[in-house]
């Protein structure tokens, strides 16, 4: 419990913090998968990567991703002549093809056993690659909702503050009045189990905190 009481003047009030705290599961899922290519034939190599891409987006159908779900594409060629020329060291293969797949969706279940299961697409002969950041390649879990509980958790954390404030009060010989002024604090959102290699976007189950600063005058 923090607090700091001001007699000075003819005001006389108690700083103190309210902690509220909320458990939630993430209600977006966006997963990201990137699968590539590489030889001399760039036509070839085309015709590859669509494949591929069929052989993906029916893999996360099979698994449970709602048919009308949008699949965002991206498509790098690298042409590795380019990148060695003046160089004396040979490429076998000119073309390197990558394709990223996004998947975005409320079924979080079809996602995470969807990754579970990547190793299905290898065996067909996909190519998935992560990229070189840690936890790339995994799916990213997002809450939307934030503002539905702002209010309730605001609310919370000015109970916990005047538990605090009543504290200080009932020690300095006097009651708790009215809000002086008051500071929401920020939202944090983070991994419901605590990890510092854990980053809390690959978090299905997160927890929301804040922290408000509010006066209360005492009389």
């Amino acid at each position: 419990m923090q607090g700091l009481v001001n007699f000075r003047g003819s005001e006389r009030y108690v700083t103190v913090k309210g902690l509220a705290m909320k458990d939630v599961e993430a209600n977006i899922a966006s997963w990201s998968i990137k699968h590539v290519v590489t030889g001399n034939d760039l036509s070839a190599l085309q015709v590859t990567i669509e494949a591929n891409s069929g052989l993906i987006e029916q893999f996360l159908l099979n698994h449970g991703v709602p048919k009308d779900t949008k699949f965002f594409k991206t498509v790098d060629v690298q042409d590795r002549f380019a990148l060695t020329y003046g160089q004396e060291a040979p490429v076998d293969q000119r073309y390197i093809v990558s394709e990223t797949i996004t998947v975005q969706t409320d079924k979080l279940d079809a996602v995470e056993g969807a990754y579970q299961d990547v190793g299905e697409l290898i065996k067909k002969g996909v190519s998935i690659v992560k990229e070189g950041q840690e936890g790339s390649g995994n799916p990213i879990y997002i809450f939307t909702r934030l503002n539905e509980i702002k209010p309730e958790m605001i609310h919370a954390a000015t109970i916990n503050a005047r538990s605090s404030a009543e504290q200080f009060a009932k020690d300095s010989g006097a009651e708790v009045g009215a809000i002086k002024q008051a500071n929401q604090g920020v939202f944090q959102m983070l991994p419901r189990h605590s990890d510092e290699m854990y980053l809390e976007k690959f978090a299905r189950y997160k927890t929301i905190r804040v922290v408000s600063t509010i006066k209360f005058y005492l009389k």
